[in-house]
């Protein structure tokens, strides 16, 4: 395994052919150069406030190397069956950096919109094949589609802008119950714009 996370280590090729980055992983390198010393700082400040909490760390791929994992995922969308396999690591750990990623790059949901902010926003969920689960599976079955994962975005129809995300790892949820469990409040004034998933939405927002 050892000799594999060698040859598979992706972050030192990058550095030579540092012009493909954004093509592979959706970010220029100078960017990027700065990202995996600040997640190593916060993973840092986490385990010595939680000294309990260093399970599921793999310490033999790198931070750069976990990074890349996640921005390629994030980027393709590949299975985490063949990511495991391309990084030479076990298909369970693949997910395991996205929460630390998400807290150092400062991407907040926030918890209210305003009428000030925004007047009109159209919600929709958009469907993500996934691999069949190795337990509950029933949670994740959605019927034709088979096993899926939905993620819920809520965007100002005026600018396009998303103003919030919800990722919902129960795919066979319903996308009105999707959004009847976020704990996003909207402004009774604004408009709640969706398809026919959302019927029923009118019993909470009066303006959908």
């Amino acid at each position: 395994m050892h000799n594999l996370l060698v040859m598979n280590d992706k972050y030192k090729l990058l550095q030579t052919k540092s012009q493909v980055c954004k093509r592979l992983f959706g970010i220029d390198f100078v960017q990027w150069e700065d990202v995996p010393a600040k997640v190593q700082n916060r993973i840092a400040q986490y385990l010595a406030e939680n000294s309990l909490s260093k399970r599921g760390i793999n310490a033999e791929l790198s931070i750069p190397n976990q990074l890349l994992l996640t921005f390629e995922y994030l980027r393709q969308y590949p299975t985490f069956l063949s990511l495991g396999f391309s990084y030479g690591i076990s298909e369970s750990y693949c997910h395991k950096m996205r929460a630390v990623l998400a807290e150092v790059a400062g991407l907040k949901n926030p918890e209210q919109l305003t009428y000030r902010e925004v007047k009109t926003v159209i919600i929709d969920v958009t469907v993500q094949p996934s691999e069949r689960p190795q337990k509950d599976q029933q949670l994740y079955y959605n019927g034709s589609k088979k096993y899926v994962i939905k993620s819920q975005t809520i965007s100002c129809q005026k600018t396009d802008v998303i103003k919030h995300c919800r990722v919902e790892l129960q795919g066979r949820k319903s996308d009105i119950r999707i959004f009847q469990e976020s704990p996003l409040v909207i402004h009774r004034k604004i408009k709640v714009k969706g398809d026919l998933g959302y019927m029923g939405i009118a019993k909470t927002y009066a303006r959908s």
